[in-house]
């Protein structure tokens, strides 16, 4: 039944009572019922209907920006409505998660798209398209070939192999760089490590990329020698290092005698000719070499000679033989006239006297040298007369007239003559002095007399003869004789002596002497008489106990017998002072022990016999 009225609960519905019409924007979400009364007063009908308003969905969202850079951090929106909707976008080429809506930049291909959001009701969804733009980032790759350069290498040009047209600088300050290209002027550049920024072009997207690089300063090769040339006799040169110090020096080619480390060169011992002398510095990265030119000259060899140092005035002037560099000149001293190109001397002009004649060469390394002539008168070579000596003088020294000969003859030792080296006798010495027509020789005899010899016989104090006694025997010299002892008396003999020392000295009738020394003993005034062997001796040179003696008082005879273990006699005596040395048939004995026999009478007639064992040591 049409014409009734409407009306709705709870509260909230905007409905139109005569229509039932519902304004839903009007009206509070949620859900109502709707009654209809019909119009009749008598028998009206009702009828509830229930109608849910729903709200409709706000698809408001937004980006912080409308456009990006590939290499920005990805962007997530900030939904300002219903969340839980769902992101897509167009055209293809975003790359967008559609629940949150981000977007990955680097992953997208730069262009503009439209960016939907759809709420998630499927009756009262909302959607809204925001439009986004994707720009690409520009790549700020490039490279040096290399991470270090020397100074005075090739300026260096960055290889660009991303975005081209941008613009580059450097930290810190010192490093000589051309914005627009790049170019490092390395010989302008302060040595030290630069950071060298390259930054593109773009205004939004723009990329940046610092490279490291090390400019290293280029170390000084320069150095020199004081000169260029050089003679082989001079000082050895060192060469002046003006630029880094600490390298190696080599020369080519060979045969310059160099020091590696210093550069001396050793000019005698390098072979004359025109060097390279390589100077290398020490740094294997940045070192520097230089080349400098050295020549090496011989010296001239200015060796010449006469035929002789001696001239006489008659003979043909002589010229020297040049063995050395030829082309030089002569000169000479003391007014004497050479002729200077050949050398030939003048000898009537030049006259007698020493001169030196000296040849000096000519060439780039010039040498000199000297030599002496002498230009002699006749030479005259009589010798001063000497003697006649005794054995025993004193050596005496030879002249003649004109010295510089050679005396030879027995006992001449250079200008010397030794009497005592010459011995007793007439002995012929000659002398010569120079050659040829000047030369001369002369000849005299010398007299040397033999010296007297004397033995003194010695008869000491004993129990029977109170006094001693000295009784002389003189052989050798010239008879007579004249005697003098140093006590006094003149006389061959000396009798009636107490115990001491006398000395006796000899003259014979050429006045040659000789003097002997004789002591008389006191050892036997208290008539001891005995005999003593010792049991050990020691014939080892030294001078003491060298000798198995027989020792004692008041013998007057002895015989003494020593025999080896095998009962070989290898030593008899019979005299007391003289011992046994050790040897046998000349040959020396080994360390042993020996055994001796002794009979010996004494001044009284006692006989002692006596038999014992003899060690020998050595």
């Amino acid at each position: 039944t049409g014409g009734g009225t409407f009306t709705s609960s709870p509260a909230g519905l905007s409905t139109t009572s005569g229509t039932g019409a519902i304004d839903l924007s009007a009206s509070t979400p949620g859900t109502y019922g709707v009654l209809y009364t019909t119009p009749g007063a008598s028998c009206p009908d009702t009828l509830t209907v229930f109608v849910t308003v729903t709200a409709f969905e706000d698809a408001t969202f937004n980006y912080s920006s409308a456009s990006y850079c590939q290499n920005e951090a990805d962007p997530t929106p900030t939904i300002s409505g219903t969340s839980g909707g769902t992101f897509t976008s167009s055209p293809a080429g975003l790359s967008i998660t559609s629940g949150p809506g981000v977007i990955d930049l680097d992953a997208s291909t730069p262009g503009t798209y439209g960016v939907l959001y759809t709420t998630p009701s499927a009756s009262c969804e909302d959607t809204l398209t925001v439009f986004v733009t994707i720009d690409a980032t520009e790549d700020a790759t490039f490279n040096y070939s290399s991470a270090s350069y020397c100074q005075n290498e090739v300026d260096p040009t960055p290889t660009i192999s991303g975005t081209s047209g941008g613009t580059f600088t450097s930290s810190p300050a010192g490093l000589s760089l051309t914005a627009g290209t790049g170019v490092i002027d390395l010989d302008a550049s302060t040595p030290g490590t630069y950071g060298v920024l390259y930054t593109t072009p773009g205004a939004t997207c723009n990329d940046t990329l610092t490279v490291f690089v090390t400019v290293t300063a280029l170390e000084d090769a320069t150095f020199n020698y004081s000169f260029a040339s050089y003679c082989q006799n001079e000082a050895d040169p060192t060469p002046t290092i003006s630029g880094t110090s600490g390298g190696t020096f080599t020369s080519s080619p060979a045969g310059l005698s160099i020091t590696s480390g210093t550069g001396v060169i050793d000019l005698d011992a390098s072979t004359p000719g025109t060097y390279g002398v390589l100077y290398t510095t020490p740094s294997a990265g940045c070192g520097d070499t230089l080349t400098v030119f050295v020549t090496v000259n011989a010296v001239d060899d200015a060796s010449f000679s006469y035929t002789a140092s001696t001239f006489c005035l008659n003979d043909a002037n002589p010229t020297p033989t040049i063995t050395g560099t030829t082309g030089g000149t002569f000169t000479i001293n003391n007014g004497g006239t050479i002729n200077p190109t050949t050398g030939e001397l003048d000898m009537s002009t030049s006259g007698a006297g020493s001169y030196t004649i000296t040849y000096t060469t000519s060439g780039v390394c010039p040498a000199n040298t000297s030599v002496t002539i002498t230009i002699d008168d006749q030479l005259d070579a009589t010798i001063t007369p000497v003697g006649p000596f005794c054995e025993g003088d004193a050596s005496v020294t030879l002249v003649a007239v004109d010295a510089g000969g050679t005396f030879t003859g027995t006992g001449v030792t250079g200008t010397t003559f030794s009497p005592s080296v010459a011995g007793a006798g007439s002995h012929q010495i000659i002398y010569s002095v120079g050659t040829g027509n000047c030369g001369d020789s002369d000849t005299i005899q010398i007299v040397v007399n033999s010296n007297p010899v004397i033995q003194l016989e010695v008869t000491d104090d004993n129990c029977f003869n109170e006094e001693g006694s000295i009784k002389s025997v003189i052989t050798g010299g010239t008879p007579t004789y004249n005697y003098s002892w140093e006590s006094g008396e003149n006389t061959p003999d000396l009798e009636g002596l107490m115990a001491e020392t006398y000395t006796l000295t000899v003259f014979d009738s050429q006045g040659c002497s000789a003097s002997s020394t004789a002591t008389v003993e006191d050892n036997l005034v208290d008539c001891d008489y005995h005999v003593f062997l010792p049991n050990i001796f020691s014939p080892n040179g030294d001078g003491v106990n060298d000798v198995f003696l027989i020792e004692g008082k008041g013998i007057k005879t002895v015989n003494l017998t020593i025999y080896s273990r095998w009962g070989e006699k290898v030593f008899e005596t019979n005299d007391q002072d003289i011992g046994w040395d050790g040897t046998f048939k000349g040959q020396e004995m080994n360390t042993a022990v020996f055994v001796y026999y002794l009979r010996a009478t004494m001044l009284n007639n006692e006989v002692i016999e006596q038999k014992g064992n003899v060690a020998l040591v050595k």
